[in-house]
């Protein structure tokens, strides 16, 4: 099974609340570029995201050049648990997209390529993607396959 791990695009500045961070113009322009690099390979697949407002902008703009189907995963967001994502990845016996956000990817990538968390290990550029490939999502299962796709 394949899982693409993707960053969301550039967000506005903080102001008030990190959830409610839109995606700026260069933002979208990033998610956009990434979605055409990414039609060959990675379409009608379920799109998981986290509630926060520029991972759901990310993923409406794949789903629409992808064709996919969207879901929120609460648990994916910065503050997120690693372990629990990687317990309800472990049930998908499908190909999937997660847009998520830079620590928490990088610490999901690291745990599920060596079962360790280690944020500092697999850091991404905004609308950067991490391609991984397993047989079952388990900590230290994972094989990775590219990077910003």
């Amino acid at each position: 099974m394949r899982l693409l791990v993707v960053r969301h695009g550039e967000a506005q500045p903080m102001r008030d609340q990190d959830a409610t961070r839109c995606l700026t113009e260069a933002g979208q322009a990033e998610v956009n570029a990434l979605a055409l690099r990414l039609q060959s390979d990675w379409t009608h697949l379920r799109v998981l995201s986290s509630p926060y407002r520029r991972a759901l902008q990310t993923a409406e703009i794949l789903c629409s050049h992808l064709h996919g189907r969207h879901e929120v995963w609460p648990e994916i967001t910065p503050e997120g648990s690693v372990r629990a994502t990687v317990e309800r990845l472990h049930d998908c016996h499908e190909d999937l997209i997660m847009v998520t956000h830079m620590y928490f990817l990088s610490e999901l990538c690291g745990y599920l390529i060596e079962a360790s968390p280690r944020s500092h290990d697999y850091p991404l550029a905004t609308a950067g993607a991490r391609w991984l490939e397993a047989d079952l999502w388990l900590p230290g299962s994972a094989r990775m396959r590219g990077e910003s796709l």
